[in-house]
Formats: C-alpha cells, sequence, structure tokens
C-alpha cells in the first residue's frame, strides 16, 4: 500500500531581487509535482521588466500564484503565501536560494512520519544541500525550512511586527514551535 503523499506549497518572498528570483523559482518550478504549488510574494515596488517578462511566463502554470504587497516584510509575505496557499505542508524557501536537489521531494517525504511537523533544512552560503537528519533543529533560518500548515497557523504563523531591514522572524518563529512541542526536524 502506497503512502499518500503530501502536497506542496512552496512560498517565496521576495524584495528586489529579480535576478536571483529567476534562478530559484524557475528550479523550485521544475521539482512541483501535480498537487504541488509555487506561491512568490514580491514585495518591490516596480519590478523590472525581465522579472515581469519572467513572472508572465510562470503564471502559464496552473500551480503557480503572484501577489503583490507593499510592506516590506518577509514575516508578512511569507503569511501571505501560507494564507493563500493549498498544500498540507508549507516550504518556505529564500529568493536567492538555489536548489541542489529536488527540494520538494526532500522535505515531502519527512511528512509521511505523523510526528513529524517541522523540517529545518541545511544551506551553505546560497546552496541547499539537504534537511538535516533525525536531530531536532538547532538552526531555523526561515529561507528553508517547512511545516506542516495546520501546526504553522495554530502557532499564529510569523510575527509581523519584525520589519525590514532587521528581520528575525524565524527565530521568534522557532521560540514558539519550540513550545509546541516534539517533532521538529
Amino acid at each position: 500500500m502506497e503512502t499518500k503523499k503530501s502536497a506542496v506549497s512552496v512560498i517565496i518572498p521576495t524584495y528586489r531581487r529579480g535576478a536571483q528570483i529567476r534562478v530559484s523559482a524557475a528550479k523550485i518550478q521544475e521539482y512541483l509535482g501535480p498537487e504541488d504549488e509555487l506561491i512568490l510574494v514580491d514585495q518591490t515596488e516596480t519590478p523590472s521588466d525581465e522579472t515581469k517578462t519572467f513572472y508572465e511566463s510562470l503564471l502559464r502554470d496552473s500551480r503557480v500564484s503572484i501577489y503583490y504587497s507593499a510592506q516590506k516584510s518577509s514575516g508578512q509575505a511569507r503569511n501571505t503565501g501560507a494564507f493563500f496557499s493549498r498544500g498540507e505542508v508549507l516550504l518556505f524557501w529564500d529568493d536567492d536560494l538555489e536548489p541542489v536537489g529536488n527540494v520538494v521531494e526532500q522535505h515531502r517525504k519527512w511528512y509521511q512520519k505523523p510526528d513529524v511537523y517541522g523540517v529545518a533544512g541545511c544551506y551553505w552560503g546560497n546552496y541547499l544541500f539537504q534537511p538535516k537528519g533525525n536531530a531536532d533543529a538547532w538552526n531555523f533560518a526561515a529561507g528553508h525550512i517547512s511545516l506542516r500548515r495546520d501546526v504553522f497557523f495554530q502557532v499564529g504563523g510569523f510575527n509581523t511586527n519584525l520589519v525590514y531591514p532587521f528581520i528575525p522572524e524565524d527565530y521568534e518563529l522557532h521560540t514558539r514551535l519550540a513550545k509546541y512541542g516534539g517533532g521538529a526536524r
């Protein structure tokens, strides 16, 4: 009997990083399964013509949504993406990370275990290696983490009072998740 695969919503906030988002979003799109989705939340005042053209090409894929936000808050952008998401798993990804390997599937496999509610991915510089092993997460950088959607909303999502340029919303969320209980990897 095959285990049902969780649908993954990949959420990428971006701000003034047209060149980077064109690389990261295109790579992530390649890894989407039929039930997955890619949600971009752009906070750029006026995206470049190249970025707009890229967005138009992305939107030809029904699994892709793009939202715009005037507020410069990665926490708000991530919450917006989560609000509009449909997947059971929310994979938050930074716009300047280029995935190495199928990160969507790497995260999805962890959620076949019912006791896992979060996965803290690892990255070196701007390149992802793989999600952490079985150790509890000690570094929870929002640029590459996933959470069960229901848990994300139960703990209140990202703190939107923390705004650009100093944005420690990932560490603050990690503190709240630590109180939630076991199961973060």
